[in-house]
């Protein structure tokens, strides 16, 4: 992709790899995001780490022949930002991948399911408060085991889909539980970071029922299905 992408070096603003397919100044509304996910980072988390590269594609098709990653995969992170420029929810994806770099260059390595979890809160995903989705998860939750370590993107697309929202579902849970902020809840876990072992100090996510509980409860204030 190197070789063949067409490298703009911007500085502080970092460096962007663009497909050549893509028409001239098909880098601008990625730049916009990229401001916008380091200040809503930098807000939220209070973190600024460096930009990172960002390898930009015209089509869905040539990311997933670039990377191991299942085929409903539209973004991810692995060093570097891969993003589909075309793509509608382009700026929900920049949010989200530029929350993984900055949680990864702050030290935080696991539990998957807070990064997944905090990079869904900082792109403002909703998708999957479905009481379609609410319901499966309830249904057949992952243990905290796997929730701790699994590579989401990695999974089968349907198991992608449980992990995520799973991940999202804890995270509101855990903030609405604690009464936290966002950085409250990294700052528990970015205090005992180490990329050898998962430990964190949350004795709720033993309950059997916490989720449960939380979602019958409803989100955002709401009646659960509502």
């Amino acid at each position: 992709m190197t070789s063949s992408f067409r490298l703009l070096e911007l500085g502080e603003r970092g460096a962007l790899y663009l497909d050549p397919r893509l028409p001239a100044d098909a880098e601008l509304p990625i730049l916009s995001y990229l401001d916008r996910a380091e200040n809503e980072v930098a807000i939220r988390l209070g973190l600024r780490p460096p930009r990172p590269v960002t390898f930009v594609y015209a089509d869905q098709q040539l990311m997933k022949a670039s990377a191991c990653i299942n085929e409903e995969v539209v973004a991810f992170y692995d060093g570097a930002l891969h993003i589909v420029a075309s793509r509608p929810d382009a700026l929900a994806s920049v949010l989200h991948e530029y929350t993984h770099h900055a949680l990864f260059r702050a030290g935080l390595m696991a539990p998957t399911w807070a990064h997944e979890g905090i990079a869904m809160n900082i792109a403002k995903e909703r998708w999957w408060r479905s009481p379609h989705f609410l319901q499966a998860l309830l249904a057949n939750p992952f243990g905290m085991d796997d929730m701790d370590r699994v590579i989401a993107y990695k999974l089968k697309p349907a198991q992608a889909v449980a992990f995520y929202v799973q991940s999202a579902a804890t995270v509101e849970c855990v903030l609405r539980e604690r009464h936290w902020s966002l950085r409250e809840l990294f700052t528990t876990f970015s205090s005992g970071a180490n990329a050898n072992s998962v430990t964190y100090d949350l004795p709720e996510l033993d309950r059997s029922a916490f989720l449960s509980d939380c979602i019958a409860r409803g989100l955002d204030g709401a009646p659960a299905g509502q």
